[in-house]
């Protein structure tokens, strides 16, 4: 058994040499403890200053290619809807004054009697008619073909809003990387 007397006898008996390697080893082993610590420390706390400098520039940057995006789609908006109350407009006037309002002249007749041919090889000529007895035209189509024009028009202006609209965020986006 090992007493207390036998621990300082034998620690007695180390010289002092080799106790003061063995107080420079640990005094060097504590600094290099105490100094991994403090760089550690020291380099979390800049990745975290890095990382919070990142999430800031990446905010900014998100912040102003957001700002131009809405612009962008803004006005393509604007222009859309002032293109589509152009067309709109458009037909509701060509619909007020087109087919019912535009007669042609002179109109087909409806004869009473065969026509006359002038012409040996066939062509037939339009009966002269007294003016009560014509039947009027109109120069432009029903209201199902305005509407259709409408309707087209309507679909052409759309997608080239949208054309338009994503090349200009294609840019911003381009632009911004």
């Amino acid at each position: 058994m090992l007493t207390f007397l036998g621990v300082k006898a034998f620690l007695a008996r180390v010289p002092r040499g080799v106790w003061i390697a063995l107080g420079i080893a640990l005094l060097t082993g504590l600094g290099l403890f105490l100094h991994s610590r403090a760089v550690s420390k020291f380099g979390q706390e800049q990745f975290d200053k890095g990382v919070k400098h990142e999430q800031n520039r990446i905010a900014k940057k998100v912040k102003r290619i957001l700002i131009e995006s809405e612009k962008v789609s803004s006005n393509a908006r604007r222009i859309t809807e002032t293109n589509l109350n152009r067309i709109t407009s458009s037909a509701r006037v060509v619909l007020m004054q087109g087919p019912g309002k535009a007669a042609c002249s002179p109109a087909v007749s409806i004869p009473a009697s065969p026509p006359r041919r002038s012409d040996p090889a066939g062509s037939a000529s339009v009966v002269d008619l007294p003016p009560r007895e014509r039947e009027p035209l109109f120069g432009l189509p029903a209201s199902g073909a305005v509407a259709l024009a409408a309707q087209h028009d309507s679909c052409w202006v759309k997608a080239k809003a949208w054309e338009d609209w994503y090349r200009q965020q294609s840019e911003i986006w381009k632009k911004s990387n």
